[in-house]
């Protein structure tokens, strides 16, 4: 299966993710895995599930946000998660 790279999140939360294909993101939070898909972003990638909202600036650095059902870009302020290691 696709390998999973830690993150570390400021506000104390580990997470996974992996990129099985482009326009796909597995994120393990909270003791599940959340599918995200790849959204249209002005900047680095976008994935949005359910629940989730993952944005990426390079390999080492992104955002985690909780996504409303109704929304296509979270409103919520976004935890920035630094990968380990």
């Amino acid at each position: 299966g696709p390998a999973f790279a830690a993150f570390r999140c400021d506000d104390g939360r580990r997470v996974e993710v992996a990129y099985p294909d482009p326009a796909t993101a597995i994120l393990r939070i909270d003791g599940r895995e959340v599918a995200l898909r790849a959204a249209v972003a002005a900047s680095g990638a976008r994935y949005v599930g359910i629940g989730w909202q993952w944005w990426t600036r390079g390999t080492a650095e992104a955002s985690l946000a909780p996504l409303a059902a109704d929304q296509a870009v979270a409103s919520a302020t976004p935890v920035r998660c630094l990968a380990e290691g």
